[in-house]
């Protein structure tokens, strides 16, 4: 007996895609017409690693209060830069860097936090689940070659700041 294997073509999954109302683990679907916003939350399937027992849990939708104060997880402007990151991603990161300062989009979903992050004090285990400017870079830092080769220009650079050289420090004109 002869297998016949049926290759349907991206084009099929490219529709599929588009067409897709089902929200991301941030509460935005794909489908252009599809601007409904989520429920608060949804359910999840997981099997625990120990007992190999499947179950179900509801999770929250976190909150971008970063854009439109938290309202909006779905609209038009939310799917184009969406799918904007996912076009550009892995080969312009800063880009898609630019757009999440600009606009709070896309939105990241901060990663659970146990302890305390040295580099990063604002973001804690009471915190890890809301958005915060201070969460993200602001900045690249000065390229290490300044201090020594010009390095009155590197410290005036550096006072106009207002605090160190580091990603996390805002530029002039971004500060909140």
């Amino acid at each position: 007996m002869e297998t016949v294997f049926r290759f349907e073509g991206p084009e099929s999954f490219g529709a599929q895609y588009k067409a897709s109302t089902a929200y991301n683990r941030v509460g935005t679907s794909v489908s252009w017409a599809h601007v409904a916003e989520p429920p608060a939350s949804y359910a999840m399937k997981f099997k625990d690693g120990y007992t190999n027992v499947e179950g179900t849990v509801n999770k929250i939708y976190p909150v971008n209060n970063l854009y439109k104060n938290g309202t909006v997880k779905n609209d038009l402007l939310t799917k184009i830069i969406t799918q904007k990151f996912i076009a550009q991603t892995p080969w312009l990161p800063l880009e898609a860097w630019s757009d999440h300062r600009r606009l709070g989009l896309p939105f990241f979903e901060n990663p659970a936090v146990e302890n305390p992050l040295v580099a990063m004090p604002a973001l804690n285990s009471s915190n890890y689940m809301t958005a915060n400017i201070k969460f993200f870079p602001q900045r690249l830092k000065y390229p290490s070659s300044l201090p020594a080769s010009n390095a009155k220009g590197y410290a005036q650079a550096v006072n106009f700041l207002g605090g160190e050289d580091g990603t996390l420090t805002p530029l002039w004109w971004a500060k909140h």
